[in-house]
C-alpha cells in the first residue's frame, strides 16, 4: 500500500510538470513597413497573457510540489516509524559495563534484568554483538545464547573499564 502510495505521488508530481505555453504572435512587421498601434498592443497582449499563463502554471506547480513535498515527507516518517517499530519487535537489546582486575584468563558475564531492558532472551532468541569497546588485552569475546545470556572473553590481564553490547533476535 505504501508503495502505491509513493508511485501516487511522484506520478502526480511528475504529471504536473508543465511547459511553458506556446506564444503565437499575431501581427508580424517587415522591414520598412508601417505598423498600426492596434496591431502592435495586439501583439503586446499575446505576450502579456501568455506571461501571465505562465506564471499561472509556475504558481500551481509550486502549491502542488510543496504539497507533494509534505506527503512524501510524512510519507517517508510514517515509513521510518513502522521500520522501527518492526525492528523493536522481536529484538531484546542488552549493554553490560564494568572492568576486569584479575588475571589472564577466561571471563564470562552474565546479562541481567536490568542489562536487557527488563527481558531476558530465552530459547527462542540468537544473540548478535554489536558494540564492544575493548580495554587492554581482550583476544576474542562471544555473545553467550540461552540459558546463560551474556559475554564470554579472554583476557591477558586487568583492563580497566569495558562496555559491551549484544542484540538478541527471535528466530521462532
Amino acid at each position: 500500500m505504501r508503495i502505491k502510495l509513493f508511485v501516487f505521488t511522484v506520478s502526480v508530481f511528475l504529471s504536473s510538470a508543465t511547459f511553458a505555453g506556446n506564444l503565437d504572435i499575431p501581427h508580424s512587421f517587415g522591414s520598412g513597413s508601417a505598423a498600426k498601434s492596434s496591431e502592435v498592443n495586439s501583439n503586446f497582449t499575446a505576450i502579456e497573457n501568455a506571461v501571465n499563463d505562465n506564471d499561472t502554471r509556475i504558481s500551481d506547480n509550486s502549491n502542488k510540489i510543496e504539497t507533494n513535498l509534505q506527503n512524501l515527507s510524512s510519507q517517508i516518517q510514517s515509513n521510518t516509524t513502522d521500520i522501527e517499530n518492526q525492528t523493536a519487535t522481536g529484538t531484546i537489546y542488552c549493554e553490560k559495563s564494568g572492568s576486569i582486575t584479575g588475571d589472564q584468563g577466561g571471563y564470562t558475564f552474565d546479562f541481567t534484568l536490568e542489562d536487557c531492558g527488563g527481558t531476558l532472551p530465552n530459547e527462542n532468541y540468537i544473540g548478535v554483538g554489536i558494540r564492544f569497546d575493548i580495554c587492554n588485552g581482550f583476544v576474542t569475546w562471544r555473545v553467550n545464547q540461552h540459558p546463560e545470556v551474556g559475554v564470554s572473553i579472554y583476557s591477558y590481564g586487568p583492563c580497566g573499564s569495558y562496555t559491551f553490547s549484544a542484540l538478541y533476535i527471535r528466530v521462532q
